[in-house]
């Protein structure tokens, strides 16, 4: 669909200084004026020029670049766009902070041991950027056992604290006993957001619009479920095959951060059948995303002027911006990620690799053979090896 032509909404008036100018004299002429010196260096038509000119240029600028547009959906931003979605009764869903289980692990296995609340565990940095979880809760490891699982918070709001297992993995402060702290799969109880942006919320807005007819199409099931915190409109996906016979269908869920926790599915779950908001008949059911494991193994050949000390880091970051594609990180924002349906591409990774690096002389890969290519799956790492010669 195309954007509409606010530009010929106000073909009448005029768009330049000259136009402006040009039905000024028009005007003057017209009421009789005994003005004869209209010329471009005329002091008093100058004047006229500027009193007359800029402000009519002015309010025309203002209504064909913030009035027209904050009009309609498709088209306004920010304010305008949640003062438009108050009249459909919506907000815009909030930031949160992601939530957790993180697992502490220590020697041997005599004694209670307590882990402070407040305990901070950090990661490396990814893109200069470190990420840290604060213990929520007083964690214990049994007498008998030697690892715990222990509730965590992202220091602040936001998605970029979605890491993949293993990134939680340094404690800021020495815990006496514990030998290590991870976050391991499926850690993610909650997933961080960040304030949900315009594209989303203007989505939801149109297919708030779309169910009010009362049937129970994809839309109006794809606009039920985003209503649940954590999940995007264009993050559901449909497998409307009749699954399980006549009137089925699944509806698949996935992340910015990848495949959701069961815990956000059942959510999204019983908000359509415990809640009353399916269709009569309608036998949906609410999956995660089914995951399809992809091994990596890249060669990268670096420049000869690289000390060992720089080859370490490309590695490391190298290996940051192939999670980052494969959603396990929020780095590298203009690395593409991967989702249902798209092919992942050897050649484009290799490409956002030499422009993120310098001292990128080569990318060869030995995994995976050939491109993968999904159809109703979430390409996820099943292993990563960088190395860097």
């Amino acid at each position: 669909m195309s954007s509409p032509d606010f530009e010929s909404m106000l073909a009448d008036l005029p768009s330049t200084d000259e136009e402006a100018l040009a039905e000024l004299r028009a005007e003057l002429q017209a009421q009789g004026s005994r003005i004869a010196n209209t010329s471009a260096f005329s002091p008093f038509f100058r004047l006229l020029g500027a009193i007359f000119a800029s402000p009519l240029l002015y309010v025309r600028r203002q209504v064909l670049e913030q009035i027209l547009p904050s009009l309609f959906v498709k088209t306004a931003t920010g304010a305008a766009l949640d003062t438009l979605a108050y009249g459909l009764d919506e907000t815009r869903k909030p930031a949160s902070s992601a939530v957790g289980l993180l697992t502490f692990r220590r020697d041997g296995t005599s004694g209670d041991l307590a882990i402070p609340l407040g305990t901070m565990v950090e990661s490396p940095p990814i893109d200069g950027v470190v990420y840290r979880l604060i213990t929520s809760e007083q964690g214990l490891i049994a007498d008998g056992a030697d690892s715990a699982l222990v509730p965590a918070e992202a220091e602040a709001p936001g998605a970029a604290w979605n890491l993949g297992d293993g990134y939680y993995s340094l404690l800021a402060d020495v815990v006496p006993g514990i030998v290590a702290v991870a976050n391991e799969a499926g850690w993610l109880t909650s997933p961080g957001r960040d304030v949900e942006d315009d594209e989303a919320f203007r989505m939801r807005l149109r297919l708030k619009w779309r169910r009010q007819s009362g049937w129970h199409t994809a839309d109006t099931y794809r606009s039920l479920i985003s209503d649940v915190a954590g999940i995007d409109p264009g993050d559901v996906y449909f497998d409307l095959s009749a699954p399980r016979g006549p009137g089925s269908a699944d509806a698949y869920l996935l992340t910015a951060s990848g495949i959701p926790s069961q815990a956000l599915v059942d959510l999204a779950d019983a908000h359509i059948n415990a809640e009353g908001n399916h269709g009569l008949g309608d036998d949906l059911q609410v999956k995660a995303m089914p995951a399809l494991p992809v091994d990596v193994d890249v060669t990268i050949t670096a420049a000869e002027a690289l000390s060992a000390a720089d080859k370490a880091q490309l590695a490391a970051d190298a290996q940051d911006l192939i999670r980052a594609a494969f959603r396990e990180n929020a780095a590298y924002p203009e690395v593409e990620r991967v989702a249902p349906f798209n092919r992942v591409a050897r050649s484009y990774l290799a490409g956002a690799i030499h422009n993120a690096f310098s001292g990128v002389v080569a990318v060869d890969w030995t995994l995976p053979a050939a491109d993968p290519e999904p159809n109703l799956a979430l390409p996820v790492l099943g292993s990563l090896t960088v190395t860097v010669g």
